[in-house]
């Protein structure tokens, strides 16, 4: 057989190519067998070969081929994700809120992500990626308004140091969102584990570290990595030195196996994590912070309880979008005509009340009346150029 690329070879089309040569193959051995003699001593040889490339032949047409096909079609449905649906092909199979049986049972569905201010969703975008980790850039990519806001504010779910690069980076805005571990590092007894690396005594003139049994690890090297997305990190490696203060010291340096013991820094990761608690240890950070509970979560709970929506009945992504893009749209429209309402009562009660109070001079409530219909001529453009203009920010949560 001719010589074919690796990746060929494993592909529908090399192996049809591999079958059209045992096929001529094949071929040849039939005129030559045809002209052996019809007795002969022991096996004929040409007929076992033949056997054998009948047999890889029968293999690649009726096994081989098809499977790659069918491999190479399911490849191209994919499009980088690890599942898809057989009965709608841009969904993927990812865990839900909503797991009765405890057993996080896998679900075809899509990943929701909104964007949100004062409870009006400003944006939104469906994902096939079940992480909030990989969603968030896309979607603030796509996020029309984005311009109009300082602060990115999103749950613990979206913090990491590809994601608080290109906020600072790139969209030049404040992230408030933290990192998985930030709760966790906020404990005592976080602080005061021994164990962990963060809490190790470090020298910033010298670099080197010294743990808490007073082994001392020394800058060593640089080292990079990247990940499957293709996103580089920077680490520095440090190694325990081979010759500490005492001999107790030299082998509390080893491993059970008899190497140095070796730890690595991501100063990247540090610097933004330190920057990450800067934000919301501060009093404007925390202000703005814990306006995401009750800015974004209380958009989901209305559509599940007011609209009865907690799964889409279309199939397909376009189909999708537009669906809960009109329940999104109903959402908001059911908010602004609530704000209208309260408006409007609160007028007619504080009218009411200097009417009653000011009923002596009729003089008195005419000026009173045309002052308050000043006063609601001009109230329309000031409420909407808040709103167009608002610097607040815009909430990132998700929906499955």
């Amino acid at each position: 057989m001719q010589e074919m690329a690796p990746e060929l070879v494993t592909s529908a089309e090399g192996m049809e190519v591999m079958e059209q040569e045992l096929a001529e193959k094949i071929t040849k051995l039939d005129g030559k067998i045809r002209q052996e003699p019809k007795i002969i001593k022991g096996v004929s040889v040409r007929k076992r070969r033949r056997r054998f490339l009948k047999k890889l032949r029968h293999q690649l047409s009726n096994d081989l081929i098809p499977r790659a096909k069918k491999y190479e079609r399911a490849e191209n449905i994919f499009q980088g994700r690890n599942s898809y649906s057989k009965t709608d092909h841009d969904a993927t199979f990812m865990c839900m809120k909503e797991d009765p049986m405890m057993n996080r049972e896998l679900k075809p569905g899509y990943n929701l992500q909104i964007a949100t201010h004062k409870q009006f969703v400003l944006d939104y975008g469906l994902f096939s990626n079940p992480t909030d980790t990989r969603t968030l850039v896309p979607f603030l990519t796509q996020f029309h308004a984005l311009d109009f806001f300082e602060h990115i504010v999103a749950d613990a779910g979206y913090g990491s140091e590809y994601n608080y690069t290109m906020i600072l980076d790139r969209f030049e805005k404040q992230p408030v969102i933290p990192y998985t571990t930030y709760q966790k590092e906020q404990k005592r007894k976080f602080k005061n584990d021994p164990t962990r690396s963060q809490n190790w005594e470090y020298n910033a003139n010298d670099d080197y570290y010294i743990d808490h049994q007073g082994v001392r690890f020394s800058f060593y090297r640089y080292s990079k990595s990247t990940d499957k997305y293709g996103f580089k990190r920077d680490f520095k490696i440090y190694r325990a030195d081979k010759h500490q203060l005492s001999v107790k010291l030299d082998e509390l340096a080893k491993t059970p196996g008899g190497r140095q013991r070796y730890m690595q820094v991501n100063p990247t990761w540090n610097y933004y994590k330190a920057k990450v608690k800067d934000t919301l240890s501060s009093d404007e950070g925390k202000a703005i912070y814990r306006r995401r509970k009750f800015d974004v979560e209380p958009v989901f709970g209305h559509m599940k309880r007011d609209f009865g929506i907690r799964r889409t009945h279309l199939r397909g992504q376009g189909a999708v979008e537009n669906d809960i893009g009109l329940a999104l749209m109903a959402l908001n429209l059911t908010k602004f005509g609530q704000s209208i309402s309260r408006l409007e009562t609160n007028f007619i009660n504080n009218l009411k009340s200097e009417l009653r109070f000011l009923d002596r001079s009729k003089i008195i409530v005419r000026i009173l009346l045309l002052k308050n219909q000043e006063l609601i001529v001009n109230s329309h453009p000031q409420m909407k150029l808040n709103f167009i203009q608002s610097q607040h920010l815009p909430f990132i949560h998700h929906y499955e």
